[in-house]
């Protein structure tokens, strides 16, 4: 980029930042001339991925603050307005730095466009503010969230109404009128929105009717806890998770426990490098406290509440389970209730162990696939809604450790997650089982999966440079072996084709758009995919190896010979 152009990026930035802090920050930037440090900041415009736009807070067009904020919020109400009258909008936030802040910047823009606004006077999760939007029969959703990014990160998530996160064609026609955005109308302060009621705060109204579409999935939970002693150890992780979990137990005999030093909202997240329930050391606090307690299991939830982590007293030890495993043990259990299974469908992201589609099989029920994001997850329980409206949704997961049990909400639900593994939890100890016992039958039965994810984090501009040249790489390579393993097939889901051995090309089927992800089918039901992430600077690589149960410690030289071979990406 040209110094001159930068120069003007900046100085337009300036102009429409509203907030002092940051157009402050970028005004020292300027003065400072570190050239390096603002081509950073201003090289582009931040975008919208699989999460909506999500970004380092601070200046810069491709920072999170109050302009981009600001900006999408005229862009999607400007779209709205083009085809919906008498709009309305629900909000909601979590515990990080600013969260508050750009939601009622947000919410003061959409009233200033004639809007009817929904906001959470306090924090709410992202499943709540999904159901918000289905309960109030919302146009748009806005939840100002980085999910389990670290504390630096902040972030703008968009919802359609039916509660789903936006897709095409909608994300681009909106992100279109981002861009074309000028003028920003910001005639309505809070305080005026408050007085004349085109800006309405919501309390407490919502949170049980949220909780209580969970719960009739359990209908017979409190009388099983009368049974069986379970006791539960929980953390937030600083976040919001802490404002209702409390209420998803009630009335039952279950012993919930919070960790002290992580229960109340901070975004300094001072416990944690990483907020993230993925990450083990994000655990360690409340298994240590679980083991104090006595407790039989830990949930962990990330700040906005919509992925858990899960760890479980084996009676010796604790141990943790990964996302995979967490997945099949709820799916499987879920589709061992159903009366009429094969009547029923789930849903899974295309990353998502293959064990899945076992357990599918088993009962004669219908898994479905999808992109990497829960949004394509929530659009299809709509789409089947309509195409077929007799079939029940079940079930939805990620192997990021994102999970949703029914149709209360249209993104990933940690909630649900939590009492779905409870009403499991109980239903063990009625049969004297352990979830260890329960997962080894399991793998008995479909086969030992191992499976793990590579990151390789690349930043800035130049980053992005680097990402594109790996994807290329990957993507043009012809590979006939992939570590010394022969490549049954490559799936490129950019041009939706897939070449087997032989060189045939066909079209990949069920799957409408293009995405930047490549799969490599091996011999001996070895996947790899690998896609860039849309929420973080980085290129993902999703490793899957199968092996039969009783050969299962044969499969660490194949996990070094992958380990090495990624390596050189």
């Amino acid at each position: 980029m040209k110094n001159n152009e930068l120069f003007k990026r900046i100085e337009k930035y300036i102009l429409l930042e509203k907030n002092k802090h940051f157009k402050d920050e970028a005004i020292k930037l300027l003065n400072e001339n570190n050239e390096n440090e603002l081509l950073n900041r201003f090289y582009k415009d931040l975008e919208f991925g699989t999460a909506g736009m999500r970004g380092i807070i601070g200046a810069g067009t491709c920072y999170m603050n109050t302009y981009n904020v600001t900006k999408a919020s005229q862009g999607i109400a400007n779209y709205i307005l083009k085809i919906t009258k008498n709009p309305k909008v629900a909000i909601s936030y979590d515990s990080r730095y600013f969260s508050k802040e750009f939601a009622y910047d947000t919410a003061e823009i959409f009233a200033s466009n004639g809007f009817k606004v929904y906001i959470y006077k306090q924090l709410r999760s992202t499943p709540q503010l999904s159901y918000t939007v289905i309960k109030l029969a919302c146009d748009i959703g806005i939840m100002i969230t980085a999910s389990h990014n670290p504390k630096e990160y902040n972030g703008y998530k968009v919802y359609w109404k039916g509660g789903a996160q936006i897709i095409p064609p909608h994300d681009s026609l909106i992100i279109s009128e981002i861009q074309k955005v000028s003028n920003i109308a910001h005639l309505i302060t809070k305080e005026e929105g408050i007085n004349n009621q085109s800006i309405i705060e919501l309390n407490n109204e919502i949170d049980i009717p949220y909780i209580e579409k969970i719960n009739e999935k359990f209908p017979n939970f409190n009388e099983k806890s009368k049974q069986a002693k379970l006791r539960v150890a929980y953390t937030p992780l600083h976040g919001v998770g802490g404002t209702i979990i409390k209420e998803l137990f009630k009335g039952s005999k279950v012993e919930l426990l919070t960790e002290p030093t992580q229960t109340n909202p901070d975004p300094e997240f001072p416990t944690v490098k990483y907020p993230n329930p993925e990450d083990h050391i994000a655990m360690s606090r409340v298994i240590e406290f679980a083991k104090t307690e006595n407790c039989d299991i830990a949930f962990a939830t990330d700040p906005d509440a919509d992925r858990i982590g899960l760890a479980f007293n084996d009676g010796t030890e604790w141990k943790i389970l990964n996302g995979n495993q967490i997945a099949c043990i709820l799916m499987h259990y879920l589709l061992s209730r159903e009366s009429n299974p094969q009547n029923a469908f789930t849903i899974a992201s295309f990353v998502t162990t293959p064990m899945l589609d076992k357990i599918a099989h088993k009962y004669n029920s219908t898994l479905f696939r999808t992109y990497t994001g829960f949004k394509w997850i929530g659009n299809l329980i709509d789409e089947m809604k309509i195409k077929e409206p007799n079939k029940k949704f079940i079930f939805g997961c990620e192997e990021s450790h994102g999970y949703l049990i029914g149709d209360g909400t249209r993104d990933k639900d940690a909630f649900s997650a939590i009492k779905g593994f409870c009403d499991l939890m109980l239903t063990l100890k009625e049969n004297k089982m352990t979830i260890e016992q329960y997962l080894q039958g399991m793998y008995k039965e479909f086969g030992y999966y191992e499976e793990f994810t590579i990151n390789k984090t690349l930043k800035g501009a130049e980053g992005e440079y680097l990402r594109e040249k790996l994807m290329s790489k990957f993507r043009n390579e012809k590979q006939k072996e992939f570590a010394g393993i022969k490549v049954i097939k490559k799936l490129d889901y950019q041009t939706l084709k897939e070449t087997d051995i032989n060189g045939n090309v066909n079209e990949i089927e069920d799957y409408k758009y293009p995405t930047n992800a490549i799969k490599l089918l091996l011999e001996n039901e070895i996947v790899i995919t690998v896609r860039p992430s849309g929420t973080e600077p980085k290129i993902k690589f999703y490793v899957s190896i199968y092996s039969r149960y009783e050969q299962k410690n044969n499969i660490f030289d194949i996990i070094n010979s992958i380990n090495m071979e990624i390596e050189k990406y």
